[in-house]
């Protein structure tokens, strides 16, 4: 393989160890397996053309519904998340943000990427109004209610309610979109939606 061809494979290998643990080494030996055979040119473009596709395609639909956008604009907002010149540094240690903005719906609120660390937790936090989180890669465990949330899911909580959470050690870490409107607190600190930190 060439070094474009062995970037896609370990994407799709760290997408599907993230999907489903364990996976990926089972596939790797099953490529070991395989004898080395060139394939014709038509089998490589395809396979090629199959994996280079957005790696994210399949959260467009969320992405656009949960930020007020459409499906395009989704779209190229979860290719953003691959270029790192996206994120910049979160208000934890170990916490990286790509701010983004969504539609009328919510523009009252906190929107955005974030990427957490294996093993990191977000710290105890109150939401001013409700708060929708889709999570994109990882998983992670509320620490209040037990519920481990994953790939394609979503967890929507009432403004009012307080929680924390953990990333699970298993995972490569955590990459969720948030949708929080008016804010948060974390403390003492009250983070509002126009806060150019969030």
């Amino acid at each position: 393989m060439s070094e474009g061809d062995n970037k896609v494979f370990d994407r799709f290998l760290e997408e599907l160890e993230a999907d489903a643990p364990g996976a990926a080494d089972e596939v790797t030996k099953l490529v070991d397996e395989i004898p080395a055979e060139t394939p014709s040119p038509g089998a490589r473009d395809a396979l090629l053309t199959a994996l280079s596709c957005s790696r994210f395609e399949r959260f467009a639909a969320q992405v656009a519904n949960l930020l007020d956008v459409d499906e395009e604009a989704a779209q190229r907002l979860l290719d953003g998340i691959d270029q790192s010149q996206n994120w910049e540094e979160g208000l934890i240690e170990g916490m990286e943000l790509y701010h983004v903005e969504g539609g009328p719906a919510v523009e009252r609120s906190i929107t955005g990427f974030i990427r957490l660390e294996s093993g990191g937790q977000f710290p105890p936090h109150t939401h001013l109004g409700d708060e929708a989180v889709l999570v994109i890669q990882g998983y992670y465990v509320d620490d209040v209610s037990g519920q481990e949330y994953g790939p394609g899911d979503v967890a929507r909580l009432p403004g009012g309610s307080a929680h924390s959470f953990s990333v699970l050690a298993a995972s490569t870490g955590l990459l969720y979109l948030a949708v929080i409107q008016e804010g948060l607190q974390i403390g003492d600190e009250v983070m509002r939606y126009d806060d150019p930190r969030m």
